[in-house]
């Protein structure tokens, strides 16, 4: 077999992978340009990565050659006719377009079978008919004939990096799906206390949830997985860091899983744009161009930009509003269409607790202040007021009639339309109960299609936090939420 290096070494491998288990194939001629980081990079690491994986098939690299026709089909022509009781497969697909136009030059040739993967995972072998003109069939490969390589093989055989860099990740651990779930709903997802009847756990949040995480991916049957995948250079700082990466169906699958709410975007970590945008490259470089990335990100409701942001990168989203139907959403991203049982029932308790009035599902934001969301809910007979300037964590899931919210020292409402309300009668009821108090704005587009916001300037010497004015927001919202024909 003869493979063209570059940087995509994927249809390289699963070519190889492929055709060692449908033929005798004893021999691998790797053939790289002068290019270092694009030819000659890759080829040393395909080159290790069949040493390792395929002692049996012997591999030759050429010296380095030029990128043209001319030097591509000499050195091709050298190799087949070195080894004249030889079939040859040639794969085009890597190299460059010149690179390949000097294989093709071998199509007509008896002992050579030239193929190609295309963009959508398919394979095509070159054929000529009688006069002369090149046509394609299609060659039979199984997305899955790579599923049994480890991933780590496959990573480090598609990431660039040299020698002095060193990859350390962690085995899955099964987990009681069923169990920390029931658990989950008990203690209104917090982490710790779902897994505090495990022993060897760590007690830090962000672990927990990878490890829940990692477990239902195993009950997915997902069980070419590691976590905390890390690359770094001898004593020095990781240079790459990725929670989980699956090898599935022909793609590498990577999950970015954290548990941190909206606050904690652009101060204690980088905004979310940021990390989408490292996202896209994650993906490149770990998995190559037919990898897949999600962020799970059950604590957060990502902007509609941002959304938009992250379909353009090839970046899927799993954000707080897939929560209630989380394990099917999972499940998706990984090509998974039935459920598995456990994962099944763990589903049928989310649907239960939903049904049941359950707040929260697989995340459980919680503000910084003291007033928990919870607390507010109980003390406001359904109804909440947020001073926390996160407004969005909140609303997402409660969807109020109307609520009050501070931002920049200004008291707001916003109007999620659970009920039939019309905004104008709410902005003059709003005028009625703040007359003398404050000034009611415009209504302006709220934060989901068919909700609203309406700035409140209050009057000089009063403030949003004060007693009165939290009981005149607690009274509001009261009417509001339990009314059943809205505001009047």
């Amino acid at each position: 077999m003869i493979v063209l290096s570059s940087e995509q070494l994927w249809p390289n491998i699963q070519g190889l992978v492929h055709w060692v288990s449908e033929t005798k194939l004893s021999e691998l001629f790797i053939y790289q340009s002068n290019d270092v980081e694009r030819s000659q990079a890759p080829a040393m690491r395909l080159h290790r990565f069949i040493k390792a994986q395929f002692p049996s098939v012997r591999t030759t690299v050429s010296l380095p050659g030029g990128i043209g026709p001319g030097p591509v089909l000499r050195q091709l022509n050298k190799w087949i006719n070195a080894l004249p009781d030889h079939q040859f497969i040639i794969n085009v697909t890597g190299g460059t377009k010149t690179m390949a136009f000097g294989a093709m030059l071998l199509v007509s040739n008896s002992r050579c079978q030239l193929v190609y993967r295309e963009i959508d995972g398919s394979w095509v072998r070159f054929n000529t008919d009688p006069d002369g003109i090149i046509e394609t069939t299609p060659v039979q490969i199984n997305r899955n004939i790579t599923d049994d390589v480890p991933v780590s093989a496959l990573i480090k055989a598609q990431m660039p990096h040299d020698d002095s860099v060193l990859a350390d990740s962690k085995s899955p651990t099964e987990i009681d799906l069923v169990k920390l779930v029931q658990r989950g709903i008990e203690t209104d997802w917090d982490y710790v206390r779902m897994f505090d009847l495990l022993e060897n756990r760590s007690k830090q949040v962000g672990f927990l949830f990878e490890d829940f995480v990692s477990g239902t991916l195993l009950a997915l049957g997902i069980k070419n997985h590691e976590t905390n995948y890390e690359l770094r250079a001898r004593r020095s700082t990781p240079i790459q860091e990725t929670d989980m990466v699956c090898n599935v169906n022909g793609s590498i699958l990577i999950l970015d899983c954290k548990l941190r709410g909206a606050e904690e975007e652009g101060t204690k970590v980088e905004a979310i744009g940021s990390q989408i945008r490292q996202a896209a490259e994650v993906r490149r470089s770990l998995g190559g161009l037919s990898a897949r990335i999600a962020l799970i990100r059950p604590n957060q409701f990502l902007p509609d930009a941002m959304l938009d942001m992250a379909n353009a990168m090839k970046v899927d989203v799993i954000d707080q509003r897939d929560n209630w139907t989380w394990f099917k959403k999972l499940a998706d991203f990984v090509g998974v269409t039935t459920l598995p049982e456990p994962v099944r029932q763990a589903q049928q308790l989310l649907d239960g607790a939903l049904a049941d009035g359950k707040k929260f599902a697989i995340g459980h934001y919680r503000a910084s202040s003291p007033r928990h969301i919870q607390e507010l809910d109980n003390q406001f007979d359904g109804a909440f007021i947020n001073f926390d300037n996160a407004p969005s964590q909140y609303l997402g899931i409660y969807r109020p009639t109307i609520c009050f919210y501070c931002s920049a020292s200004r008291l707001n409402a916003h109007c999620c339309g659970r009920l039939a309300v019309d905004i104008k009668e709410t902005a003059r009821y709003l005028k009625k109960r703040f007359d003398g108090i404050a000034e009611v704005g415009t209504p302006t587009a709220g934060l989901w299609d068919g909700s609203w916001q309406i700035p409140l300037q209050l009057s000089e010497n009063r403030t949003p936090t004060s007693k009165s004015m939290v009981k005149l927001c607690r009274e509001i919202c009261r009417e509001s939420n339990t009314s059943t024909s809205g505001i009047s």
